[in-house]
C-alpha cells in the first residue's frame, strides 16, 4: 500500500490532489493470499479515483473487521472527493463496457477496470460496494478473507549476493528503456562483455517478460510511457513470478534524494545516474550477480563470467589515447566521450548516429512543445533528452537543458523557457555539421 502510495503521489506530482494511506496496526503481520489480484484490484481502483478528482484528496484505508486465530476479513476503502456518481447509476459502473460520466464529464477509458475488478475480488470470495454522492466523491469498499502466515508460508527474501570465495556470473539481463539512445548504449556494453539480455521499452512490457522468465539483474528506467519503473516494480515485487526478489536496479537522469528514496521504498535495491561510464554499471553487476563457485571457470549453467573492473579499463583505457579523434568540434567534452566510450570508434560512431538520427528531431521539437498547454509534456522531453546531450560530448547543452528542467519543476511557468529553448535548439542546430563530420571521422576508422 505504501509503495502503491508512492507510486501514484508522483502522477498527481503538480497536481491539487493529495494521497494518504492510514493502516490498522493489526495489519503489521503477513497473511496469505493472492498478492497480485490484490495489487491489480488497488492500482484500478486508485486511478479510478485519480480519473474523476480534479482537485482534492485520495485516502486509501485497510483495517481488519473480523478475526480469528487462523483467518481475517481485511477492508480496503479507496475514496476522493472527486465528481461523484449518482445513486441510480451506481450498480452500473460494475457492467463491462458501462462508463458513467457524472454530470456530462468526459473522461477516457474503455468501461472494463470497474467489472474486471469486481470480476477478481469475487474469484477471492470477496465483496465490493460504492457509497457516492454526486458533487462530494466516492468511496469504493473492498472485503477479501486472508489467512494468518505461519513461518513456513514466508518467502526467502534474503539476497544472495556473491560470497566471499565466490565469483561473479551473470546468465540474463532484463533492461528495461524507452530511449533509443540509452538502449544502444546498454547493449552494446552488455554485448561486449557477452552477457545476454532482453530488452522491454516500457514497463508492461517488463512485467510481462517478469513473468515468462527468471532474471539475474533488472536494470530498470524510471520514467516511461504506458507503465512507469516505479509501477513495474511494484506489479514484479508483488506478483508470484520468478522475479519477485531478483534486484532491480533503478536507471534515472535525476540525481535527486527525493527520486532514490521512492526507488528503495517501491521495491528497487540500488540505482545509477544517467548518463553513466561503463566502469560504473559493471560495478553495479559486480555488486548484485550471484555467487558461482570458484573452481568453474567454465560455466555449465549457460552463465556468463563478468570481467573485473579492471580487466575492463584494460580493455578500453581512456588513458592510452594518443590523439583525439574527436578534435573537429571545440564544444565537445572529450574527457566524458573518452569516459563512456574508450578507444571503440564503431561503439562511438554507433551512438553519434543513433543521436543524429533519432533524438536530435526530439530536441528540435522542444520550441514547439513550449507552447503546448500541458507544460508537463515539456519537462517530461526535457528529462527524456538531457542524458542523451551528454552521450556524444554536448555537455554544455547538457547543462543548459538541466537548468531548465530544474526550473520548471519550481515553476512551470516559467516566461524565459520558450526563448531558452529556442536558444538551446539554435545552438544544436549550429552544431550538426560539425556533429556529421565527426561521424564520418569515426566511421572512417582513422586511427586514434
Amino acid at each position: 500500500l505504501r509503495a502503491t502510495q508512492k507510486v501514484f503521489a508522483l502522477k498527481l506530482s503538480g497536481r491539487p490532489v493529495t494521497i494518504d494511506v492510514m493502516l490498522d496496526a493489526r495489519l503489521s503481520g503477513d497473511f496469505v493470499g493472492d498478492d497480485v489480484m490484490l495489487n491489480q484490484i488497488l492500482m484500478n481502483l486508485i486511478g479510478n479515483a485519480d480519473k474523476f478528482t480534479e482537485a482534492g484528496s485520495i485516502e486509501i484505508w485497510a483495517r481488519i473487521v473480523e478475526e480469528d486465530d487462523c483467518q481475517c476479513l481485511i477492508e480496503f476503502r479507496v475514496s476522493d472527493t472527486g465528481v461523484g456518481i449518482d445513486e441510480d447509476k451506481q450498480e452500473l459502473i460494475f457492467r463491462k463496457f458501462r462508463q458513467i460520466n457524472p454530470q456530462g464529464h468526459k473522461y477516457k477509458g474503455t468501461g472494463l477496470g470497474l467489472a474486471i475488478t469486481k470480476e477478481l475480488i469475487e474469484l477471492q470470495a470477496g465483496s465490493i460496494r460504492v457509497q457516492s454522492r454526486v458533487g462530494q466523491g466516492s468511496t469504493f469498499i473492498v472485503r477479501i478473507p486472508y489467512t494468518r502466515a505461519t513461518v513456513a508460508d514466508a518467502p526467502d527474501t534474503r539476497h544472495k549476493g556473491p560470497s566471499a570465495t565466490g565469483k561473479l556470473a551473470i546468465g540474463h539481463l532484463l533492461v528495461v528503456e524507452d530511449n533509443l539512445m540509452n538502449q544502444t548504449y546498454i547493449g552494446s556494453l552488455l554485448t561486449k562483455w557477452k552477457i545476454p539480455f532482453t530488452l522491454a521499452a516500457n514497463g508492461k512490457q517488463a512485467v510481462e517478460e517478469a513473468k515468462k522468465q527468471r532474471f539475474d539483474i533488472i536494470l530498470m528506467d524510471i520514467q516511461m510511457p504506458i507503465m512507469d519503473g516505479y509501477e513495474a516494480t511494484v506489479a514484479i515485487r508483488s506478483a508470484h513470478n520468478p522475479n519477485q526478489h531478483v534486484p532491480i536496479i533503478a536507471l534515472t537522469a535525476s540525481a535527486m534524494l527525493s527520486n532514490k528514496s521512492v526507488a528503495i521504498e517501491v521495491g528497487m535495491n540500488d540505482f545509477l545516474t544517467k548518463p553513466f561510464e561503463p566502469a560504473q554499471l559493471m560495478s553495479m553487476l559486480e555488486r548484485y550477480a550471484p555467487a558461482q563457485p570458484m573452481g568453474q571457470t567454465v560455466p555449465s549453467n549457460g552463465m556468463t563470467e563478468l570481467p573485473a573492473v579492471a580487466e575492463l579499463t584494460d580493455d578500453c583505457p581512456p588513458s592510452v589515447l594518443t590523439s583525439d579523434r574527436f578534435r573537429n568540434v571545440e564544444r565537445l567534452d572529450r574527457k566524458r566521450l573518452r569516459d563512456l566510450y574508450g578507444t571503440d570508434a564503431a561503439y562511438a560512431a554507433d551512438m553519434f548516429s543513433t543521436f543524429l538520427n533519432d533524438v536530435v528531431p526530439e530536441l528540435l521539437q522542444l520550441p514547439t512543445v513550449c507552447h503546448s498547454p500541458d507544460r508537463n509534456q515539456l519537462t517530461a522531453l526535457a528529462h527524456k533528452l538531457r542524458p542523451t546531450l551528454g552521450m556524444v560530448g554536448l555537455t554544455q547543452l547538457e547543462t543548459q537543458l538541466h537548468t531548465l528542467e530544474k526550473d520548471l519543476l519550481i515553476d512551470i511557468h516559467n516566461p524565459t523557457v520558450t526563448q531558452r529553448c529556442r536558444t538551446l535548439t539554435d545552438q544544436l542546430t549550429a552544431l550538426l555539421p560539425d556533429l556529421q563530420s565527426e561521424l564520418q571521422s569515426l566511421t572512417a576508422g582513422q586511427p586514434v
